[in-house]
């Protein structure tokens, strides 16, 4: 259950108590029928009334130490049963839910139990509409069934998944205490249960949170489950797929290299994002052991990856060895090709610029124009008149476009007339604008010269360059 983070001590402080209000029976069965005093703890200085909201503490209704008067499973389920009649009046959920968690730590097995019928009865109640778990009464059903998890995970898990049968709506992390109680104490039997239930969302989203809670003690246990999904099993765990990418993150902190075998199973764009994220959390833990691991993998996306995370002089990769061989890279899509392409050419490019031009010659379609691109703007920067003169012997076409714009970004403060010809010599869609930025750079220096150089351009590039400048837009 997703929680708000201002709710996060009072989770903990819910978890505590139902820990501390668990220790009386945990040598002694779940719902026997026999009670178990238990010490009090002193709850906030409000009171819960009969409907559930906050009033003024009075003499004759608490303790001196601030607690109720009335029997602690009498304050339980009154809570409880207003909150499922809907006549709990308007006030604090959070105060409500502790008064209910501190009352619940304290009743005996057989009050716990008379709520778990309750919820159950309410539930597959026909006449009640579903809800999910994070409306106020399924947050009370999970505190309790956290409850029963830290006296009896499987009674806790039978009732959870009954209830999920019969229509209450939980998430993956719903599940997550009472799959935790079982990391702690029967794994095997946490698992064989689950194992139990018919493929569907019900499974799934406890599998997740079981795989969740073993992931710190039973990485490789994790790992073989994972592993083993068959086509089925994997397709109902895929719409909870957002709560994967931390399974995978908190197994990738012990072992990176199957955390990334585990992700590659799942396809789509938000695993490709978990994949680049457990890689770059790798080259921060053990740089040397993720880059050997994408050069065997031999894969552009993670290679490239490696060389964006990692600085230039790192020994651990050798650009040199990935241009020579950069044919036989494999890639998930042409897009990480031309990316790896251009990221290489661009790190070539500020060491030696006639052998990025040279290498880039190499390459195929789009990882050519990728690579010319880069050379092309780290030339730029460093000579425009002499890259101008290699962007004069490019084909037309968009990767042409994109250098031509950045020439005469580079070129219009300094030489407007030039940067003027090189925007009229493409077709692009920034060209006008390139082109009265020009021609106002030039009328700032020399009014006679722009008119001259408006006269070279063809009579429509005119009149739209003179539509542009009355209204105002520049494009």
């Amino acid at each position: 259950m997703k929680s708000k983070p201002n709710a996060v001590l009072l989770l903990a402080a819910l978890l505590i108590a139902a820990a501390a209000g668990a220790v009386g029976w945990m040598a002694r069965g779940l719902f026997t029928g026999r009670a178990s005093s238990q010490s009090a703890t002193a709850p906030p200085t409000a009171e819960i009334s009969r409907t559930g909201s906050s009033s003024a503490a009075s003499p004759t209704s608490q303790h001196p130490g601030g607690l109720s008067a009335e029997e602690p499973k009498v304050v339980a389920k009154r809570l409880l049963q207003a909150v499922l009649d809907g006549t709990q009046e308007t006030g604090s959920e959070d105060l409500l839910r502790f008064r209910f968690q501190h009352a619940l730590a304290r009743c005996d097995e057989s009050a716990v139990a008379e709520m778990v019928e309750t919820i159950s009865g309410y539930v597959k109640n026909p006449d009640v509409p579903h809800f999910s778990a994070n409306s106020l009464p399924g947050k009370l059903c999970v505190i309790l069934l956290n409850h029963v998890a830290v006296l009896n995970p499987p009674k806790a898990l039978e009732v959870q998944i009954d209830l999920a049968t019969a229509g209450l709506t939980f998430m993956p992390d719903d599940f997550s205490l009472v799959m935790g109680q079982f990391s702690q104490k029967d794994l095997a039997a946490g698992q064989e249960m689950i194992e139990g239930l018919p493929l569907g969302d019900t499974r799934a989203k406890a599998q997740i949170a079981l795989w969740k809670a073993r992931s710190n003690s039973d990485p490789e246990g994790v790992f073989q489950s994972l592993m083993n999904l068959d086509s089925s099993a994997k397709d109902s765990i895929l719409p909870y797929s957002p709560w994967l990418p931390e399974l995978f993150e908190e197994l990738a902190t012990q072992a990176p290299e199957k955390a990334l075998q585990v992700a590659d199973l799942f396809p789509g764009a938000h695993f490709s994002e978990t994949r680049h994220g457990l890689l770059i959390g790798w080259l921060e833990r053990d740089s040397k052991a993720a880059v050997q691991w994408a050069l065997e993998q031999n894969d552009a996306g993670a290679i490239m990856t490696c060389l964006v995370n990692l600085p230039s002089e790192n020994r651990d990769l050798d650009e040199k060895s990935l241009r020579d061989n950069f044919s036989s890279i494999s890639s998930r899509g042409p897009a990480a090709q031309s990316s790896l392409a251009r990221k290489l050419a661009e790190r070539l490019a500020e060491q030696d610029i006639p052998e990025g031009v040279r290498w880039a010659a190499t390459l195929q379609e789009d990882a050519r124009d990728a690579a010319h691109l880069a050379v092309a703007e780290a030339w730029i920067k460093q000579d425009a008149p002499a890259a101008a003169e290699w962007l004069a012997t490019w084909p037309a076409g968009g990767a042409k476009n994109v250098a031509v714009e950045l020439l005469t970004d580079a070129i219009v403060k300094d030489d407007p007339e030039s940067a003027l010809a090189w925007a009229a010599s493409i077709q692009a869609k920034k060209r006008y604008g390139l082109m009265q930025k020009a021609l106002d750079t030039l009328t700032a220096k020399d009014p006679a010269a722009a008119e001259r150089a408006k006269q070279t351009l063809s009579e429509e590039d005119r009149a739209v360059l003179s539509v542009i400048k009355r209204k105002g837009f520049g494009e």
